[in-house]
C-alpha cells in the first residue's frame, strides 16, 4: 500500500517549519484550540489541489465560528485582532510524502503558496510532484545572512527538478497551477495500484463529503450519489447524432411549411393583382369613355360656331348694305337742307332759321348724347347677360334689354313722344338689377374660384401624401392643416406617426376613436398659435370637428393591471402621437367574446361592439381601404389623387375664367348701378331735351307762317329726307345689334369649344396615363366596353358603371392588400427575414414573396424528404440501440460495485449487537418497464432492432426518441441520463445470519452513534470507489481524513468501522478529543498529544503504537473487554461478604 509517510508544513498556521510522520492509521488528540483541525486542512489543501471551491476547511465547526480561509493558515491568523496572525507576509509550502510499502519508492506532492496582510487574495504560486524524492522542511529553507529564511517559489522549483533527475528513471517532477491535472496525475500516476480506476472527479466530491460526515436526509439519494460510480450515458451525444440526420429532414419540413405560409401570401397577392388590374382597365375605358363624350360636346359646340360664323358673316354684309343706304339717306337730307338754303325766300328768313338750325343741332347733340348713354347701358347689360355663367338670369338681362331698347326708340329724334318718367324708372330698374346679379355673380365666382382652388391644394397634398404612402385625410382635417401651414405652423396627423401592431383589432380602434385618429400634432412652443389661427377661421374658412393634439397637454400613459389593452396596440417612433391615442383610449380593454365584453367595464370586440360606462353600442368599421393608420395601397390613391388635382386644376381654371369675364361686365355696369344717381341724370336731360324741343316747335311754326310755298315744298322735301334718313339710321342699328349679337354668342361658342379642348387634351393625358399603367391590358379593356355597351347605350350610364366596377375593384384590392401586407409581415419576422423597401407597396411586395417561394422550391429540399426520412429512420436505430447498451452497461456496474462492496462488509467485524450490513438495491417501480425492456434487448441482441422481438416500447423510451431537445428525458435528472436513478439504494441489516432490517427504517430518533456508524460505511465505501480500489488488492494510497473521528460511536462499532474502512484500503488521518484515545488505541498506529500554551506555542507529543502495545492498551480497557468489569464486580462483592451483588438494591 502507498501510505502517507509525512507531512511537512513551512510558515502554515502557527508552524513555521513542522515535519510529522505518520502511520497506517494516525490520530491528533486534543482540546479544542490545538490546531489538530488546520493539519487535516493541510493535507486537504494538497489532496484537493488547493481548490478555493471545493475545500471546506475546519470541516466541522457547523457555523459556531468563522470557517478559516488559505489566507488565514498562511498568515497565521489565531484571532481578529490586529496583532493576531504570526506574520504579514508569506511563502508556505505543504508537502505530502508516500511510500510503497512493497517496493519503497517514494512520491512527494505538495503545494505552494504566498500571502500578504495587505491583500485579501492568497496566491497558488504552483503545484508539485517529485517521483522519487523525499523532502522533510529544511528542503524549503537556505542559509542567509539572517539565518534561515525560506525559498522562493522558483528556487525550490529548480532545485526539486534536480533532486528528482538525481532520483533515476521512476518518473520526471510535475510543476503546475492546473488544479484538474494535478489531481489527476496525482491518483492515476503515482497513487492507484495495478489495476485500480481512480475517478478525479468522484474522488473531489467524496474527498470533501469525508470531511462532512453528518446526517443525511435521504439514505437512497446518499447512495446513489456518493457509493455508486457516475457513468454519463451521454444521451445528450447520442441525440446530437440523431439530430445530425434530422436536421436534413426538419430543414425539408420547415422549407415545405415556409412554402406553403408563401403560397397563401402569394395567393392574396394574386387577388390584388387581379383586381388592380381590373381597376386600371376600368379606369383606362372610363378615360377612353370621357374622352369620345368630350369629343362629340366639342364637335358640337365646333358645328355652333361654323353656323354662327356664318349667320355673323351674312349679318355683317347686310349691316354694311345698311349702313351704306343710311349713309345715302343722310346725304339727300343734307342735300335737301342745302337746296332749303339756296331758296332766297328761305334766305329772307336766315337769321330765324339759322337760329332754329342751332337749336336743332344743340337739340339732336343732346339726343344723341342720352341716346349713347342708353347704348352704353344696353352694351353692358348685352355684355352681362350673354355670359355663361349667368344663363339661368338670362329672363332678367332680356327684359333690361327690351325697356332699354324701347327706351332707345322713344329717344330717337323722329319720335312721337319723349319716354315718360315711369318708363324711365322702369328701364334703369331693370338695369340696377342686372348689375346687382353681376355683382353677386362674382362674389360667388370669387368664392367659387378660391374654392376650387382650395380644393386644388389639397388635391396637390393629397397627391403628396399617396407618393408617401399615407391615407387620405378628412377634408376638413386637410384644409385645417393647410391653413396652418399657410401661417407657419406645421403639424402633423398622428395617423401618420402611428401603427396597429395587431392589424385585426385596427378597424374597432379606428372606430373608436373617431376624430381623434386624424387628430393634428402640434409642434412644441406653438400650440397657443395654432389654437388661435384655428379660432380665427370665420365665414366660409370655418372649420369644424378638427382634433388638436397639444403635447404640453399629454401624460404618461400607465396600463391598467390584467387583460388586454387596446392602448398597448398603437406603437410608433413619435412619443407625443403614441401617448396621444394611448390617452384617449385609456382602460379600454380587447375582449374576445361577448360575455367578456359585458362582464368588463369598458371595452370593445373585433366586430365593432363597444362596451363603455352602463351601454353597449355598435360602431360601423371602416373598410380596409378606409383606414388611416399606418401604410395604405399608394399606388390606387396614387391614381384617385392625380385624377383629383387634375379635374380641381382644370376647375380652378375655368372658375378663374368666369371670375375675370365678370369682373369686366361689371366694370361696365357700375356707372349705371347707381338708380337714383342714374335716373336722375337722364329724367334732367330729357326736361332739357323737352325744352329744346319746345323751342324748335315754336320757331319752326313761327317760320311756317312766313314761309313761301316754294319755300314749303323745300321744307317738306327736308323733313321727308329727314324722315328716310332715321329711317336708314334705324334699319342700320338693327343691324348693328344682330351683328353684336352674333359676335357675343360666337365668342360664347368659341370659349365653349376652347374649354372642351382643355377638357379634351386633359381627358387624353389622363387616357395615355393610363394606357401606360403597367397593369393595362388592351384586350381586356375591349372586352369590357363590349360589354357595358352592348348593356348600357346611353354614354352616361357605361361611366356610371364603369366607376362602380372601379370602386368594388379598388376596395377588394385594398382589403386582399392589407391582409397580404398582415400575412407577409408575419412571415418577414418569424424568420427573420431582410425586407427593405416594401413601404407597404403591394407590387414590391408581391415580387420579393414569389422570390422568396421560387428560391424555396429551387432548393429542391421538398424532393429530398423521403430520402431525410429514411436517413432519419437509420439513425434513429443506431440512437436506439446505443443508448440501451449504455444503460445495460451502467447496471451491470451497479451490480459489480454492490457485489465488492458487500465482499468487504462481509469480511469486516460485526458492528453493536452483532450487526452486519449489506448494500441493496432494487428497481425503482416506476422505471420497471423501461428496465425490463432494456434487459429484453441485451437477451434478443442490437441486431434485431428494438421492434423485433423486444417487445412494446416503454412510453418513456418512445419519448426520448421522438421528443425534442427539451425533454426531461435529456436533464440530468432523467434516468436516461444517469442509470443509477433506475435504482433505489439501502442498507440491509442482520445479526447471526438472520436480515431484521433496513437501514432507511432506522433513521429518525436515536442516539448520535447509531446515525453515524452507516455514515462511516457509505462514505468510506464511496471514497475507496473513488479512488479506484480493486476488491481483494490494497497496493494502492487512500487517505481518508476524519474530523471529530467517531464521535458518539461506542467502541465496538468505532473498531468495527476502522477495521472496515482499512479494509477498503483507506489509510485513516483522525482528529479528536483527547479523551478519544481509549477508544481509538486498538488500531491506532500513530498519535500526536497536542496542547496549545499562549496564543501561538502548540505542543506536540508524538506517540508510535506497535501491534504489541495496542494489544497491551487493550487488554485492560473495559471497553475492549467487558468481562473486566464482571470480574471486578465479583471481586467488589466477596469483599463485602454479603454475597450481594453490586447493583442490587
Amino acid at each position: 500500500m502507498k501510505l502517507l509517510e509525512s507531512v511537512t508544513l513551512v510558515q502554515f498556521f502557527l508552524y513555521e517549519r513542522q515535519d510529522l510522520t505518520m502511520g497506517r492509521n494516525t490520530a491528533f488528540l486534543g482540546p479544542n484550540g490545538t490546531g489538530k483541525t488546520a493539519l487535516l486542512d493541510a493535507i486537504q489543501a494538497v489532496m484537493l489541489a488547493a481548490d478555493a471551491h471545493r475545500t471546506h476547511f475546519n470541516s466541522q465547526a457547523d457555523g459556531k465560528k468563522r470557517a478559516r480561509t488559505l489566507r488565514d493558515y498562511c498568515l497565521g491568523v489565531f484571532d481578529q485582532s490586529e496583532e493576531g496572525r504570526c506574520r504579514d507576509v508569506a511563502n508556505t509550502y505543504v508537502a505530502l510524502g508516500f511510500r510503497d510499502e512493497t517496493s519503497g519508492q517514494v512520491v512527494t506532492a505538495g503545494i505552494a503558496l504566498s500571502a500578504s496582510a495587505h491583500s485579501p487574495e492568497v496566491i497558488v504560486q504552483g503545484l508539485f510532484i517529485l517521483p522519487g524524492v523525499a523532502v522533510d522542511s529544511a528542503s524549503f529553507l537556505e542559509q542567509g545572512s539572517g539565518g534561515s529564511q525560506v525559498l522562493p517559489w522558483k528556487r525550490f522549483q529548480a532545485q526539486a527538478a534536480d533532486a528528482c533527475r538525481q532520483a533515476g528513471s521512476i518518473g520526471t517532477a510535475v510543476f503546475t497551477t492546473n488544479r484538474e491535472d494535478f489531481t489527476r496525475r496525482l491518483l492515476v500516476e503515482h497513487l492507484a495500484a495495478p489495476g485500480d480506476r481512480p475517478n478525479p472527479q468522484a474522488f473531489r466530491n467524496a474527498f470533501q463529503r469525508s470531511l462532512q460526515l453528518k446526517g443525511m436526509d435521504d439514505l437512497s439519494v446518499a447512495l446513489r450519489d456518493h457509493l455508486i460510480e457516475a457513468r454519463p450515458t451521454n444521451v445528450r451525444e447520442f441525440r446530437l447524432r440523431l439530430d445530425q440526420f434530422r436536421q436534413v429532414r426538419d430543414v425539408v419540413r420547415l422549407t415545405k411549411e415556409k412554402i406553403d405560409q408563401a403560397s397563401v401570401v402569394c395567393g392574396k397577392y394574386d387577388v390584388v393583382r387581379r383586381e388592380r388590374i381590373a381597376e386600371a382597365n376600368y379606369a383606362c375605358l372610363r378615360a377612353v369613355y370621357e374622352s369620345e363624350r368630350l369629343g362629340e360636346s366639342m364637335a358640337e359646340a365646333s358645328d355652333t360656331v361654323t353656323t354662327l360664323a356664318g349667320e355673323l358673316d351674312r349679318a355683317q354684309t347686310e349691316h354694311r348694305r345698311a349702313q351704306a343706304a343710311f349713309e345715302a339717306a343722310d346725304a339727300a337730307k343734307e342735300r335737301a337742307i342745302a337746296t332749303l338754303n339756296q331758296d332766297p325766300d328761305y334766305a329772307r328768313q336766315a337769321g330765324s332759321a339759322q337760329h332754329l338750325s342751332d337749336r336743332q343741332k344743340d337739340l339732336a347733340q343732346q339726343q344723341r348724347a342720352l341716346r349713347a348713354s342708353v347704348q352704353a347701358m344696353t352694351a353692358a347689360v348685352r355684355t352681362a347677360g350673354g355670359l355663361p355663367v349667368l344663363l339661368e338670369r338670362r329672363g332678367l338681362f332680356e327684359a333690361a334689354l327690351t325697356q332699354l331698347a324701347d327706351l332707345d326708340s322713344r329717344l330717337a329724334p323722329d319720335a312721337g313722344t319723349a319716354p315718360d318718367a315711369v318708363s324711365v324708372a322702369s328701364a334703369l330698374r331693370q338695369v340696377e338689377l342686372a348689375y346687382q346679379a353681376v355683382r353677386r355673380a362674382l362674389a360667388a365666382a370669387e368664392a367659387e374660384y378660391k374654392e376650387a382652388e382650395a380644393r386644388r391644394k389639397d388635391a396637390a397634398l393629397a397627391l403628396e401624401r399617396s407618393n408617401r404612402g399615407l391615407a387620405e385625410l378628412n377634408p376638413e382635417v386637410a384644409r385645417l392643416q393647410r391653413e396652418l401651414t399657410e401661417a407657419g405652423i406645421d403639424c402633423t396627423p398622428v395617423c401618420d406617426l402611428v401603427r396597429i401592431s395587431a392589424p385585426a383589432w385596427q378597424p374597432v380602434i379606428e372606430a373608436y376613436l373617431g376624430p381623434h385618429v386624424q387628430a393634428l400634432l402640434v409642434p412644441r412652443g406653438k400650440e397657443i398659435a395654432a389654437v388661435r389661427a384655428y379660432e380665427g377661421l370665420r365665414g366660409t374658412q370655418a372649420v369644424y370637428g378638427v382634433k388638436l393634439a397639444l403635447p404640453s397637454r399629454l401624460r404618461p400613459y400607465r396600463a391598467p393591471a390584467g387583460g388586454q389593452p387596446a392602448a398597448l396596440l398603437v406603437d410608433g417612433e413619435n412619443a407625443d402621437a403614441v401617448t396621444y391615442l394611448r390617452g384617449e383610449l385609456g382602460s379600454v380593454m380587447c375582449v374576445e367574446s361577448l360575455p367578456d365584453l359585458v362582464a368588463g367595464q369598458k371595452g370593445f370586440t373585433r366586430t365593432g361592439m363597444i362596451a363603455t360606462g352602463s351601454g353597449v353600442e355598435r360602431r360601423r368599421l371602416a373598410s380596409a381601404e378606409h383606414l388611416r393608420i399606418g401604410r395604405t395601397d399608394s399606388h390606387a390613391q396614387r391614381r384617385k389623387a392625380q385624377a383629383e388635382l387634375e379635374e380641381s386644376t382644370r376647375l380652378a381654371t375655368a372658375r378663374k375664367a368666369e371670375e375675370q369675364a365678370l369682373q369686366g361686365a361689371l366694370l361696365q355696369l357700375t356707372p349705371f348701378g347707381n338708380l337714383q344717381v342714374t335716373q336722375h341724370d337722364i329724367e334732367q336731360r330729357l326736361a332739357e331735351i323737352a325744352a329744346g324741343q319746345a323751342v324748335v316747335q315754336d320757331l319752326t311754326e313761327r317760320l311756317a307762317t312766313t314761309a313761301t310755298p316754294g319755300t314749303r315744298s323745300l321744307q317738306d322735301a327736308v323733313t321727308a329726307a329727314r324722315l328716310a334718313a332715321v329711317e336708314a339710321k334705324r334699319q342700320e342699328s338693327q343691324g348693328l345689334e344682330r351683328v353684336t349679337t352674333l359676335k357675343q354668342r360666337l365668342e360664347t361658342s368659341q370659349r365653349t369649344v376652347n374649354e372642351l379642348a382643355g377638357q379634351l387634351a386633359l381627358a387624353a393625358g389622363t387616357e395615355r396615363t393610363a394606357r401606360q399603367d403597367a397593369l393595362y391590358d388592351a384586350q381586356e379593356v375591349d372586352r369590357h366596353r363590349a360589354r357595358l355597351d352592348e348593356r348600357h347605350p346611353v354614354m352616361d350610364a357605361r361611366m356610371q358603371a364603369c366607376e362602380a366596377a372601379i370602386q368594388r375593384a379598388r376596395s377588394s384590392a385594398a382589403s386582399a392588400d392589407r391582409e397580404a401586407w398582415s400575412l407577409l409581415a408575419a412571415y418577414v419576422a418569424q424568420y427573420h427575414l431582410a425586407a427593405e423597401g416594401l413601404d407597404g407597396q403591394w407590387i414590391p411586395a408581391q415580387r420579393f414573396i414569389q422570390r422568396e417561394r421560387q428560391r424555396l422550391e429551387e432548393t429542391e429540399l421538398a424532393a429530398r424528404l423521403e430520402e431525410s426520412e429514411e436517413a432519419y429512420q437509420r439513425a434513429l436505430e443506431i440512437f436506439r440501440t446505443d443508448v440501451a447498451q449504455a444503460l445495460l452497461s451502467g447496471f451491470d456496474r451497479v451490480d459489480e460495485q454492490m457485489r465488492g462492496l458487500n465482499l468487504v462488509l462481509k469480511n469486516a467485524p460485526p458492528f453493536s449487537n452483532n450487526e452486519r450490513y449489506q448494500f441493496r438495491s432494487r428497481v425503482v417501480d416506476l422505471h420497471r418497464p423501461l428496465y425490463d425492456f432494456l434487459q429484453r434487448v441485451r437477451e434478443v441482441g442490437g441486431d434485431d432492432g428494438l421492434f423485433g422481438e423486444a417487445g412494446q416500447v416503454p412510453e418513456a423510451f418512445r419519448e426520448l426518441m421522438e421528443g425534442d431537445a427539451s425533454s426531461v428525458l435529456l436533464q440530468d435528472g432523467s434516468p436516461l441520463a444517469d442509470y443509477r436513478r433506475f435504482f433505489s439504494f439501502d442498507v440491509e441489516i442482520s445479526r447471526e445470519g438472520k436480515v431484521i432490517g433496513l437501514l432507511s427504517k432506522r433513521f429518525g430518533p436515536g442516539s448520535g452513534g447509531e446515525h453515524r456508524t452507516p455514515l462511516y460505511v457509505i462514505f468510506g465505501a464511496a471514497l475507496a470507489a473513488a479512488y479506484g480500489k480493486v476488491q481483494g488488492q490494497n497496493g494502492g494510497g487512500g487517505i481518508m481524513l476524519l474530523d471529530e473521528a467517531f464521535d458518539k460511536m461506542d467502541t465496538q462499532n468505532v473498531r468495527a468501522a476502522a477495521q472496515y474502512l482499512n479494509s477498503l484500503g483507506l489509510q485513516l488521518i483522525m482528529a479528536g478529543p483527547e479523551t478519544d484515545q481509549p477508544k481509538l488505541s486498538s488500531f491506532l498506529s500513530v498519535y500526536y498529544d497536542m496542547g496549545r500554551y499562549g496564543g501561538k506555542t502548540i505542543q506536540m507529543d508524538r506517540t508510535v503504537l506497535t501491534d504489541a502495545t495496542r494489544e497491551l492498551l487493550a487488554s485492560d480497557n473495559p471497553l475492549y473487554h467487558p468481562e473486566l468489569i464482571e470480574q471486578e464486580m465479583a471481586r467488589l462483592a466477596r469483599e463485602r461478604g454479603d454475597g450481594s451483588q453490586p447493583g442490587d438494591a
